[in-house]
């Protein structure tokens, strides 16, 4: 059983929060059972329940129900780096990356999320939706903006994506009054990005995709498998017939969720283990070029330096 005090985030160690005058941030850590990274959190203005969240967290698997009656918190959110899968209904599956702004209901709609390799960096902001209609009268939103942005989300799974130059410049913000720990600033940037991301959010959304949970699986084994044979080379003919997966959506799936499409994932892979031998190997630089699939020196070089910025002997010279 998880330990809720150390780990969780619950609505009475929110008010902790608020009332805790010594410190603006509060850190709150991802459970070693589920993953690893942090969460810090930072109290806004307590009669409205408004809190900003910036973190840096990997996790196999989270599911936000652990957390016992949790109340409905509005998340108005960026990823500045990485990318995580949300099961939101059934088997299917959305992805969330660097790019868009993202508006989503945490802990109601949320079946459990999973990071997509690397860690996932993100910056936004927290509002308690029983407050929602406090802050709408505040800023003399009207009744039509309310009821149009809440039936989007209800359409969408409680979740909305979409861009904005304007929105994006002002999270920016709000993320330096954080890192200045400016409250005053703070605050006033918060309730400024709440007002203009509503009515951005209700013209500029983006199509939220949904992505079937067996096929996520199948592309996850493809991955699993060329790095396990990683001196080998697959085609992606190949790799669709073992997986039972058309090459295309192959191809599609895998680009979405890596980033890259598997040629050059296997690829930048490759080289990786070059990194690893330059630094922690005697062979010569045409050793490990063949070793990892290049006949020629020049090219493994210029494949090397091309994902490095620099040569294998700079490289070398400077690790070894």
């Amino acid at each position: 059983m998880l330990n809720k005090d150390e780990y969780l985030l619950s609505e009475s160690r929110i008010m902790d929060f608020f009332d805790n005058k010594k410190s603006l941030e509060n850190r709150f850590n991802v459970d070693p059972k589920i993953g690893e990274g942090y969460q810090l959190f930072y109290p806004i203005d307590k009669s409205l329940l408004i809190y900003a969240v910036k973190g840096r967290y990997c996790f196999d698997e989270y599911f936000p129900n652990i957390i016992e009656n949790p109340k409905p918190v509005l998340c108005l959110y960026k990823i500045t780096s990485g990318s995580y899968i949300l099961n939101i209904k059934d088997d299917d599956l959305v992805f969330f990356s660097e790019g868009p702004l993202i508006h989503g209901f945490d802990n109601t709609n949320i079946k459990s999320c999973t990071s997509c390799g690397d860690y996932v960096e993100f910056v936004g902001l927290c509002f308690y939706l029983e407050k929602l209609k406090d802050i709408f009268d505040t800023y003399d939103l009207s009744k039509e903006m309310y009821d149009s942005y809440f039936k989007k989300l209800n359409n969408n799974h409680g979740l909305l994506m979409f861009n904005s130059a304007k929105c994006e410049s002002l999270l920016f913000e709000v993320e330096r009054y954080i890192d200045e720990e400016n409250l005053f600033m703070l605050k006033n940037k918060a309730l400024e990005y709440f007002y203009f991301s509503i009515q951005e959010a209700i013209d500029n959304e983006i199509a939220i995709e949904l992505y079937n949970k067996g096929y996520i699986v199948k592309v996850t084994k493809v991955k699993d498998f060329i790095e396990k044979n990683w001196t080998k080379n697959y085609s992606i003919e190949y790799l669709s017939k073992k997986f039972y997966i058309n090459s295309t959506y192959l191809k599609t799936l895998f680009k979405k969720i890596y980033k890259v499409p598997p040629y050059t994932y296997i690829k930048n892979y490759r080289l990786e283990k070059a990194t690893y031998l330059l630094a922690n190997s005697n062979y010569s630089v045409q050793e490990i070029a063949n070793t990892i699939g290049y006949s020629s020196c020049s090219k493994f070089s210029a494949a090397f330096k091309e994902l490095n910025n620099v040569t294998p002997l700079q490289y070398r010279k400077h690790n070894f």
